[in-house]
C-alpha cells in the first residue's frame, strides 16, 4: 500500500494518524476509571452523588438488612471498575494488533462495544440517578472513541480484504 505525504492528509489526520491512538487512549481512560472506582470501593465511602440519590449516608442505610446493601454497593463498585479494566485491556490489545493488521471484524467489534457501552450510560437517566462523574467520563471518552473509530474506519475497509478463515492452516505446511 503506498504511503500517503503528509500533505494529502487534513488535520485531524495528521493530529491523530489513523484513529488508532484516540482508541488507545479511550482504553487509558477506560483503565484509569476502572482503577478509581476500586480505589474509591476500597476507601469505602459514598460519593457525593449516592448520598444525594439514597438521601442518607452509610451509616444511616446500614441499620437496613443487618449492612448488606452497603457492602453491595461497594462490591459492585469493584466490580464496575474490574469490567472497566477488562475492556480497556481488550481495546488497547485490540488496536494494537488486530486493527493495526486491518481485521475488519475488530472495527464492528469497536463499534458494537462502543454502542452498547455509550448508550448504556442513557440507563442512568431512565433511573434518575445522573452523576456528575459519570457524566463528565462519558463525555470526555465519546469524542475520542467516534474520532478514532471514524478516522479506523479506513483501516478495515482498506486492509480489511483479509480474513482469518484466509490464513493457510498449520496442517497444510
Amino acid at each position: 500500500m503506498k504511503r500517503e505525504s503528509t500533505s494529502d492528509l487534513n488535520l485531524v489526520e495528521l493530529l491523530f494518524g489513523d484513529g488508532r491512538p484516540l482508541l488507545s487512549l479511550t482504553g487509558i481512560g477506560l483503565l484509569l476509571s476502572g482503577a478509581f472506582a476500586i480505589f474509591l470501593a476500597t476507601r469505602r465511602e459514598f460519593l457525593p452523588h449516592d448520598l444525594a440519590y439514597l438521601g442518607m449516608n452509610a451509616d444511616e442505610l446500614c441499620r437496613f438488612s443487618g449492612c448488606r446493601v452497603v457492602g453491595f454497593m461497594f462490591h459492585d463498585r469493584v466490580a464496575f471498575g474490574g469490567t472497566l479494566i477488562a475492556i480497556a485491556v481488550l481495546y488497547l490489545w485490540l488496536a494494537a494488533g488486530p486493527l493495526r493488521n486491518g481485521e475488519r471484524w475488530v472495527w464492528h467489534a469497536f463499534a458494537f462495544s462502543g454502542a452498547a457501552g455509550f448508550l448504556s450510560f442513557l440507563a442512568y437517566l431512565g433511573y434518575g440517578y445522573l452523576d456528575t462523574w459519570h457524566g463528565v467520563g462519558t463525555l470526555a471518552l465519546l469524542p475520542c472513541f467516534l474520532i478514532g473509530l471514524a478516522l479506523s474506519s479506513r483501516i478495515a475497509l482498506v486492509r480489511g480484504n483479509r480474513s482469518p478463515r484466509a490464513r493457510p492452516s498449520l496442517s497444510s505446511a
